[in-house]
């Protein structure tokens, strides 16, 4: 993924789609990504107006979406991809499933797990 590719991305799905929210009142989480981190696609954030989170690097213990990631491969792997347009139909099908319920849990869960970092002083936590 380059920076160009994701800003291409940002673009198309984030800013070029009405939405009910107003993306530049929101705070944008992203990981360590070279990017997301990348000169182009800060500058880029800058000029449009979209605020980042501060993350620190290799964090995948503050990061939801890893765990979603995790649920979503294990699921797609149950199944048998024949062909790339199977692939893609079938992780399009499995993100569609995810309990929406898992979703929000997991979400819920980051008082926890920053609590968890901290005390640990960094070290990994239980999710």
């Amino acid at each position: 993924m380059t920076s160009v590719r994701y800003i291409d991305i940002i673009k198309s799905h984030l800013l070029g789609k009405k939405t009910k929210f107003d993306v530049r009142k929101m705070t944008f989480q992203q990981d360590g990504a070279s990017s997301h981190t990348a000169k182009a696609t800060r500058a880029y954030f800058t000029e449009v107006g979209l605020n980042t989170l501060t993350w620190p690097p290799n964090s995948p213990d503050l990061n939801p979406i890893e765990n979603i990631w995790a649920i979503l491969k294990q699921n797609v792997e149950k199944r048998s991809a024949k062909t790339k347009l199977d692939l893609i139909r079938i992780v399009d099908e499995e993100w569609t499933r995810l309990d929406q319920q898992v979703i929000a849990r997991t979400i819920e869960s980051m008082k926890t797990r920053i609590a968890q970092v901290i005390d640990r002083r960094g070290l990994k936590c239980d999710y």
